[in-house]
């Protein structure tokens, strides 16, 4: 109960600093760069954290990690190549799925693997829509 609480507690907070810095259009590179890499951490460590508890198969984890390092590679690749390729809605929706995933895993929900499936699904079909956007920029 309570590693759920600190759980929600972090995502809230993520989504509270993303509105906030909307709203005030406060971008900087830090956060372009870092909120996204603390995003990736907090459901990486909380997926990890699933395994040990036996609450999710360790491939998960796994999957996720091959993901975000090909897409970072692939942004590296972008990047020396000067070209653009923006964050878009699949990408949020892969990472809600993820901490939606997370919550139901850590509350014990008897459909939560439905939820890890549907995770699963759109973090691979977010990484191949993004690497067919690198390919045709």
């Amino acid at each position: 109960m309570i590693s759920s609480l600190v759980f929600l507690f972090a995502a809230l907070t993520d989504l509270l600093d993303g509105y906030i810095a909307r709203s005030y259009k406060a971008k900087s590179r830090f956060g372009e760069i870092f909120d996204p890499l603390a995003d990736k951490i907090l459901i990486l460590s909380a997926f990890l954290g699933l395994v040990y508890l036996d609450r999710v198969n360790a491939w998960v984890p796994f999957v996720i990690l091959g993901r975000e390092f090909f897409i970072s590679g692939l942004r590296v690749l972008a990047a020396n190549e000067k070209k653009d390729i923006p964050v878009n809605a699949l990408g949020k929706y892969k990472t809600v799925s993820q901490v939606v995933a997370i919550g139901a895993l850590l509350a014990n929900l008897t459909y939560s693997y439905v939820l890890v499936a549907i995770a699963v699904f759109l973090t691979l079909y977010s990484g191949i829509d993004y690497t067919i956007k690198y390919y045709k920029s």
